[in-house]
Parts: C-alpha cells; sequence; structure tokens
C-alpha cells in the first residue's frame, strides 16, 4: 500500500547538500531500449467541472511520448517540464529533490515536438496516471522506453493533486498555497493513510483470504477520501481518452491525426494512479488491459465490481529496468504492438513479487476471476464471482 510514504517523499524533503548528491545521481537517465527515436509534447485537455478535485481549475495537461520521425533539428525535452511551476513552488518555502535537477542540466532522450513516426499501422496507447502528488516528469525514463517500443504514452497530470503543474493560460497550480500549506484537500487524503503500513501488515499476516479481504474492507471504510480520488482520477482518465479518440480522427489538425489505433488501448499508473487506472479500466469498454504499478489492490467499488480485462500488478525494490521491461511486454502481447512472447509471472522475473492476471478476462458467458485483497507482497489467490 505506502501510499502516504510516496506521497509524502515527494515534498518533505528541502534543499541541502544531501538533495544535491542525490540529483547528481540521477543525472543520466537510462538509454531507451526501442528501435525507435523517441519525441514529446504537451497539451492541455478542457476537465468538465463536474470531473475532478473540488475547485481545481477546469483543465489537465497531458504530457505524450511516443515513437518519433524526423528529428533533425528537434530539441532534446528537458526532464522537469514542470520547471515554471516548480519555481513558483519553491517561492513559497517547498523545494523538493528533484527542483535541483533542472539547475544541473538533466536532459532526456526524448526530442521536443518531433513529427510522429508515420507507420503501418497506427500505434497502440498507454495512458498513466502518476502517484498521489506526484509528476508525469518523474517518469520520463519508462515513457521514454516504452516509446521507443512504439506505444504512443499519454500522462495526465492531475490538476489540484499533482505536486505542481503550469496551465496553458500560464497559471501555476500546486500543492501548496503561497502561505506554505499543503492543500486542505491534499491534507484530507493524506490524514487517511496514517495507519496504512500497519493495516498492510495486517493484511499480509491473514492466515487466509477472507480474513485479508475483511480487514481491507474495514480499512478502506475509513478512507472515504481516498476513494473519491480513485472516482476522480477514473473519471480524469476518461476526459483524456475522449481527447485521444478526438486528436486521433484523420483531420484533426493534431500531430497525431491518423497516428493513433484508440481500438488498441490501456491504462497504468503508479500506486494511487495505478489503483485508479485499473478503475477506469474496470467501467470503460475502451480499455483492452491495466497495469497497477505498487498501488493498493482494491479501492472504492472495485470489490464489487472487478475487471473483465487483463490486470498486470507489480511489487517489489528491484532494479526499474526490470518493471519497464515487464510492463513492456505485457502491454506489447494485450495491445498487439509487436510479435512477442510474454514472460510470465515469477519464473521470468523471480525479484519481483507480481503476478499476470489474464484470468480477469471472462473467458466464457457469464464467466469471470475476480481478485480479493491478500497478500500485498506476493500473488493474489483467485476465485469465482458470484
Amino acid at each position: 500500500m505506502r501510499h502516504r510514504s510516496l506521497a509524502l517523499a515527494l515534498f518533505l524533503a528541502g534543499p541541502s547538500a544531501a538533495s544535491a548528491q542525490v540529483a547528481a545521481a540521477l543525472l543520466r537517465l537510462p538509454e531507451p531500449t526501442g528501435p525507435f527515436p523517441v519525441g514529446t509534447t504537451a497539451f492541455p485537455v478542457r476537465r468538465p467541472p463536474e470531473v475532478g478535485a473540488p475547485g481545481a481549475q477546469d483543465e489537465l495537461v497531458v504530457t505524450a511520448w511516443y515513437p518519433a520521425g524526423d528529428i533533425s533539428g528537434t530539441a532534446p525535452a528537458p526532464y522537469l517540464r514542470e520547471e515554471a511551476a516548480l519555481r513558483t513552488m519553491a517561492s513559497y518555502g517547498r523545494n523538493p529533490v528533484g527542483t535541483s535537477l533542472f539547475a544541473r542540466g538533466a536532459v532526456t532522450h526524448a526530442r521536443l515536438d518531433a513529427p510522429v513516426a508515420l507507420q503501418d499501422r497506427p500505434l497502440p496507447v498507454l495512458v498513466f496516471s502518476h502517484v498521489y502528488l506526484g509528476m508525469p516528469s518523474d517518469y520520463t525514463a519508462l515513457m521514454e522506453d516504452l516509446a521507443s517500443h512504439g506505444f504512443a504514452v499519454f500522462s495526465v497530470a492531475h490538476t489540484g493533486e499533482t505536486m505542481a503543474v503550469m496551465l496553458s493560460g500560464g497559471e501555476v497550480r500546486t500543492i501548496f498555497g503561497s502561505d506554505n500549506d499543503l492543500s486542505p484537500l491534499a491534507a484530507e487524503v493524506l490524514g487517511g493513510w496514517d495507519d496504512e503500513d500497519a493495516v498492510g501488515a495486517g493484511i499480509t499476516a491473514a492466515p487466509t483470504p477472507e480474513r485479508a479481504e475483511e480487514t481491507l474492507r474495514a480499512y478502506l471504510t475509513r478512507t472515504p477520501s481516498s476513494a473519491r480520488v480513485v472516482e476522480r482520477w477514473a473519471a480524469e482518465t476518461r476526459v483524456v481518452v475522449d481527447e485521444i479518440e478526438r486528436i486521433a480522427t484523420p483531420g484533426s489538425g493534431s500531430r497525431f491525426s491518423g497516428r493513433l489505433d484508440p481500438g488498441r488501448l490501456a491504462a497504468l499508473g503508479h500506486s494511487m494512479g495505478g489503483v485508479s487506472s485499473a478503475a477506469f479500466c474496470a467501467r470503460d469498454s475502451r480499455c483492452r488491459a491495466a497495469a497497477n504499478l505498487a498501488g493498493s489492490p482494491q479501492y472504492g467499488d472495485l470489490f464489487e465490481r472487478p475487471s473483465a480485462r487483463p490486470l498486470l500488478m507489480v511489487y517489489g525494490s528491484r532494479p526499474a529496468l526490470i518493471v519497464h521491461r515487464l510492463v513492456r511486454e505485457f502491454f506489447t502481447e494485450q495491445l498487439g504492438a509487436e510479435p512477442s512472447r510474454l514472460l510470465s509471472g515469477q519464473d521470468a522475473y523471480p525479484e519481483l513479487a507480481i503476478r499476470w492476471l489474464s484470468e480477469t478476462r471472462a473467458q466464457r458467458p457469464g464467466g469471470c476471476r475476480r481478485i480479493p485483497a491478500t497478500q500485498l507482497s506476493g500473488p493474489f489467490p483467485q476465485r469465482a464471482c458470484p
């Protein structure tokens, strides 16, 4: 679970010699492993007033990474796309470790606003959501690697619940106000996670899946604010997918016109972003698969409305590049990006506690499988849906 520790780590660190050393260690992003050069761009998406965080600006900012065509004459992309917004946040007295990166010359392997590669077949689409209070730039290495293998990846900054973002009109939104206080919404959500680690330990130690589910259900009833985050982010993902369908249409005027295949679309995310991606995929027939990276297996109504589509869950503390490969192979198989064999489960990745839950897909009329909450550090037992 560990939503709280992940979110707190994003902004509690202040400027120091230690943070500078961490920043220096992060300057060299891993080279993408695929055959395509990578392009990146960002664009706003109008968010209906009824969708999203209360009081938030009615706009989402989406950062895209994709296989690029001719990259001559294009500039390398900076690591922190949120630099201007983070500078504003720093002026409030909040300066997370990552903000020192933009002053250190960290540069990615992607090229700004490069043309989208023209291929025989339109590109499969992935929609990504960050950890609670995180930013799209935090996942640049994963996004670049997926794009280099032929995926168009659209990462959503969930306005009002992302660390810092600059909207299309130049307005900066951060999780802190000029008074240096955390926003009331974020404070409410984080406050519900005070005993999360203890609950996770109790679930792991539960003698039966039924007892584990009972423990998690009891916890979730005490954290309604987290369930509301899942609802908001799943709804925002739907809004972004609507926009992806629009810009993919031939004649849309977008660089993605005629270059995307919304019929081969999947969702993934980290921590809270992983849970909301699973929720989106359970409710929207346009989604063909989902991946939850280190998020809780259940939140909101996922107990009662389990997904009928393949779901990948990944837990572990091993090098991120192993996770990159696992995620890439999963979506390659699910979306048909290229001929590939999925290296499955702990046979291929013994250092990770993972399970490819292909059994969640309905195999026959009326048939499905349900994933109850059990040990967060291992594979998840399954049972037939009622």
